[in-house]
């Protein structure tokens, strides 16, 4: 009881239990801000993975999403050790070595691709009409960022996409993300960010402010291994404009979700229009009746 952190919280006014929720929410960043370790790479902006083993296969096979993930499938097949799945700690885990990297696509890809391309479809038909960046935050191996080229590839939609950024703590997986986009569009304008979230610093984020921006976040906001306040704070001050959020994640507790929700009611002092909100606990989704689901689509004017 003598501990700051908790003394601040015991003293909030419940009274409204959303602004509640967000102070107490707030104080748990400031406080684990305290024991996080920031990954900060001194790499260029233009990491990518070098010719190899694996990116011979993917030359060979279909630009598709479910193509690219059979390669890991069958890599992590002939691994074939748990202790790799078990070093994923829940999908959560920095990657630091490429049997990580099969056994996330082979563990994860596939139910991240049917929550991304179904929340997909909810984007309006005005906003491929125009041209977009795409920031891909928490990227990982650029699995968002593929699923959404291959949604306006199946759909046959030619947008005009100005450039991506891709933002990801583990060097590896964001050097595999930068060439699973290149397989799709081998010419586009790739930026890489090889930093935790935290870590982002302004600069790393200025945008041509007359160009929509996407913004995908793919099982992320919904980790507490940063601060949602500081990120609401870098979004607001560098992409002022159009922008539309597709924010996926499991469902796995209400606190998890009340974060995301928390994520999304920020905006609402701007020009913001909720699209679709879809809420799925196990058995009311497709898969194997394990698979859960949380989709917010939304855009936002930020001014």
């Amino acid at each position: 009881m003598q501990n700051e952190t908790i003394s601040t919280v015991l003293q909030l006014d419940i009274t409204n239990n959303i602004v509640a929720f967000q102070n107490i929410q707030n104080q748990l960043d400031l406080y684990l801000l305290q024991f996080r370790k920031l990954y900060v790479s001194n790499n260029t902006q233009n990491l990518i993975e070098s010719i190899g083993e694996y990116s011979i296969e993917l030359d060979s096979v279909a630009t598709n999403f479910n193509s690219i993930r059979q390669i890991s499938v069958n890599k992590h097949r002939q691994i074939n050790d748990s202790n790799v799945f078990y070093s994923l700690q829940r999908g959560v885990s920095i990657l630091s070595e490429e049997k990580q990297l099969f056994a996330y696509m082979h563990s994860f890809g596939k139910m991240h691709y049917e929550k991304l391309i179904t929340a997909f479809e909810y984007l309006p038909s005005e906003f491929f009409r125009e041209s977009t960046n795409i920031i891909d935050w928490g990227c990982g191996q650029a699995m968002a960022t593929m699923v959404y080229l291959e949604y306006l590839q199946s759909k046959e939609i030619d947008q005009k996409i100005n450039q991506i950024r891709l933002i990801e703590p583990s060097e590896i997986a964001i050097k595999r993300g930068a060439l699973h986009i290149k397989k799709f569009q081998k010419n586009i304008n790739t930026i890489t960010i090889n930093k935790d979230l935290d870590s982002i610093e302004h600069k790393d984020l200025i945008q041509n402010k007359s160009i929509t921006n996407l913004h995908l976040f793919s099982n992320i906001i919904d980790i507490d291994f940063f601060s949602l306040h500081q990120l609401l704070e870098k979004i607001e001050a560098n992409f002022k404009g159009v922008n539309y959020f597709v924010c996926v994640s499991p469902y796995i507790t209400d606190t998890k979700t009340n974060r995301i929700d928390n994520f999304v009611s920020h905006f609402n002092k701007f020009d913001t229009t909720s699209i679709k909100k879809i809420d799925n606990q196990k058995g009311e989704w497709k898969g194997n009746g394990d698979w859960t689901r949380v989709v917010r689509v939304f855009k936002s004017i930020i001014n």
